[in-house]
């Protein structure tokens, strides 16, 4: 599974962490966790200043911040088959709804 520092730098900055306010966007990307998914999803506080990702980006609110320190463990070992129910739900949702707009 590729890293962050091998997809381009406007999308992943390996020198950030990456948050988002969406409990459902955090599923997807923990199951997506190298080495077999299996990822957990942590609630956070920033350290330093909020980043957020592009205002082009299709999704919810997500950020980058140079650090993050953990206030708790919301979820543990998500798993690959949960992230690609919840896609196909988003996926069909847009299809049926349309682009949001901002």
């Amino acid at each position: 599974m590729p890293s962050c520092a091998s997809l381009d730098s406007q999308h992943c900055q390996s020198d950030r962490v990456y948050l988002t306010t969406d409990s459902e966007e955090a599923a997807v990307y923990a199951a997506l966790a190298p080495w077999h998914g299996h990822g957990d999803v942590y609630e956070v506080e920033p350290d330093g200043v909020l980043e957020p990702e592009a205002i082009s980006e299709d999704g919810t609110g997500s950020y980058a911040a140079p650090a993050a320190t953990v206030v708790a463990v919301v979820r543990r070992a998500i798993g690959r088959e949960e992230a690609a129910a919840r896609m196909t739900a988003f996926l069909l949702r847009a299809a049926i709804e349309g682009p949001e707009r901002p």
